[in-house]
């Protein structure tokens, strides 16, 4: 499914104030101490921009969009949406990759590398979600927009998309470290980033505020020694996967 023209123009207008919400009790589970990148040194609140005010011409044009979305999703659209959701960032190397060429027992450093950053974003995103406030999702703001996914355990935050910004601060660090590959991650990404628009439990402009996220972890990474460190052994580690 192409992305519609409402969709990108909405990236082109100007944002307007957030409306903060109260997000229903929730007991979120601990989380592990940052390896690489915490919450604290990103300064979301200051860099985030903030989501559409409901009722603002921004979320008119974003629930239009999910309502035109919807009418066009076909079955086909459903499943891909229910595959992505599920998609880890192990899943998504052995994606590019090929599943005889990577796994744990191969390539250990490598999966390990992911599982750090993973848990890094665990706290980003939770801290991503509070920082301008709380956007329910699309359905609890607008009773006609149905989900194709089933978000049982996800948590009811909007914005900004969380696995969205997973998946862009995982294809930034996979081109890193397969630079033949780069242009692939990052269409996945997007792919993926899509996909929950498609499945009706993101705006289009929930992604806007996961690329900001992700390119402010992606900043810090590659400034971080003991990231670029690690990266080098992983690089030595995959160097039969680039040949």
């Amino acid at each position: 499914m192409r992305v519609p023209s409402v969709a990108l123009a909405l990236l082109a207008i100007a944002p307007v104030a957030a409306q903060a919400q109260t997000p229903a009790v929730q007991t979120l589970p601990p989380l592990p101490a940052p390896t690489y990148v915490a919450p604290a040194e990103l300064d979301l609140a200051r860099v985030l921009p903030p989501f559409p005010a409901a009722g603002s011409f921004a979320d008119r044009v974003d629930v239009e969009t999910m309502l035109a979305i919807q009418r066009r999703r076909t079955k086909v659209d459903e499943i891909d949406a229910q595959a992505d959701s599920v998609t880890t960032m192990s899943d998504f190397t052995v994606r590019l990759l090929g599943v005889a060429k990577a796994s744990p027992a191969s390539h250990p450093k490598l999966f390990a590398l992911m599982r750090a950053l993973h848990d890094d974003m665990r706290g980003v995103n939770r801290a991503a979600n509070a920082a301008k406030g709380f956007r329910p999702r699309p359905r609890v703001h607008d009773a006609r927009i149905t989900p194709s996914l089933d978000m049982v355990g996800h948590g009811d935050a909007s914005y900004p998309s969380a696995r969205t910004s997973s998946g862009y601060v995982w294809a930034a660090v996979f081109g890193d470290l397969f630079p033949a590959l780069a242009g692939a991650a990052d269409a996945e990404a997007e792919r993926i980033a899509w996909r929950r628009v498609v499945g009706g439990v993101h705006y289009p402009s929930d992604l806007t505020g996961s690329r900001v996220v992700a390119a402010r972890v992606v900043e810090r990474l590659r400034a971080r020694a003991r990231f670029r460190q690690d990266l080098e052994v992983v690089r030595a580690e995959t160097e039969n996967l680039r040949r």
